[in-house]
C-alpha cells in the first residue's frame, strides 16, 4: 500500500495532467498549487505505509483501517461536494481509500488470527485494555505524539 501511494502522490505532484485526462479533475484545478501540494501529502503517507510495514507494525495497520473508513470518506466527500476538491478526484479517493482499507482489515484479521489472543478491533485500534496493544503506561514520546497529532489537527 505504501508503494501505491507513493506512486499516486508522485503522479499527482509532478504529472497532474494526467489526472486530468482520466477525468478525475478538471485542467485548471489539475494544475494549481494545491493540487501538487496534495500530491506530496499523498506520498507523505505512503511514506508511513511503507515504514509501517518495514516494522511490521499490526497496530498501524488496524490503526489505518479504522481511520480510512471512517474520516476519508467524510473528509473527501465533504470536500467534494462543496466544490473545493474536483468531484472525480472525491469520488476516486472516498472509494479507493476504504476499499484498500478493507484488504487491508481481511490481512490484519488473518495476521492477528495465528497470535492466539482473542481481541476486539476497536480495543486494538485504541489501545484499550484487553485489546492486542494496551497502553498501561505513556511514555514521554506517545504524550509528545499524542500532542504533535492534535497540533496537526487544528
Amino acid at each position: 500500500q505504501g508503494v501505491i501511494y507513493m506512486m499516486h502522490g508522485v503522479a499527482i505532484e509532478f504529472y497532474p495532467t494526467l489526472w486530468s485526462l482520466v477525468m478525475l479533475s478538471d485542467e485548471q484545478s489539475a494544475m494549481e498549487g494545491w493540487f501538487r501540494g496534495f500530491g506530496f501529502a499523498v506520498f507523505y503517507i505512503g511514506l508511513f505505509y511503507l515504514f509501517a510495514g518495514f516494522a511490521d507494525n499490526t497496530q498501524f495497520a488496524a490503526v489505518s483501517v479504522f481511520m480510512r473508513c471512517v474520516a476519508v470518506p467524510i473528509l473527501f466527500g465533504s470536500l467534494g461536494i462543496r466544490g473545493y476538491i474536483p468531484i472525480g478526484m472525491a469520488v476516486y479517493f472516498t472509494m479507493a481509500d476504504p476499499l484498500f482499507a478493507v484488504i487491508t482489515f481481511i490481512v490484519y484479521q488473518r495476521a492477528v488470527a495465528d497470535s492466539g489472543k482473542q481481541a476486539s478491533f476497536l480495543l486494538d485500534v485504541f489501545s484499550r485494555p484487553g485489546g492486542r496493544y494496551p497502553v498501561t503506561s505513556r511514555s514521554t514520546l506517545g504524550t509528545w505524539t499524542l500532542l504533535q497529532g492534535v497540533i496537526y489537527m487544528m
